[in-house]
Order: C-alpha cells, then structure tokens, then sequence
C-alpha cells in the first residue's frame, strides 16, 4: 500500500544540522528572520532514516518560521534529562 520503507543509517549530527541550515536559509532571510542552533556535545550517533528525520525537522522548522513574526527561529538538540 501507501507505506514508506524506512532506510536506517547513521546519522551525522553536524552534517545533518548544516544541511539543515543551508535549507532553511532562503526562507529565514525572506522572512527577516535570525536563524539558532545549540547541539549539546556527546550526544550519542543517531540510527535512523535520515531522509525522513531532516523531513520531519524541515516540517517543524518552515512552521516555525511561518508563524515568526520578527526574531530568532532556534533548534536545540540535547539529551532527555531522564
């Protein structure tokens, strides 16, 4: 049917987070906007399908930026504290 097949790899964080970056750039500078990224350090290598988690971060971050008036967009990636 309509399923899509998951694809798991390893997920670099740096890579994924410029690549991230370079993505959203042209719509945060047309929206005016300012544009954050904190990831802690020693966070564990990320075994997923990349494909679809820059996706569903792609998601978040367009409707971050769609309801943004004025400011900063941010994404943060650290470790549950449980």
């Amino acid at each position: 049917g309509g399923r899509a097949r998951v694809q798991p790899g390893t997920v670099v964080r740096e890579a994924a987070s410029n690549e991230l970056s370079e993505t959203i750039d042209p719509m945060i500078r047309k929206h005016g906007l300012s544009y954050a990224t904190e990831v802690q350090s020693g966070l564990p290598t990320l075994q997923t399908d990349r494909t679809k988690l820059k996706q569903i971060l792609l998601n978040l971050l367009s409707n971050a930026i769609k309801f943004t008036h004025s400011g900063t967009v941010s994404m943060m990636a650290r470790l549950a504290p449980w």
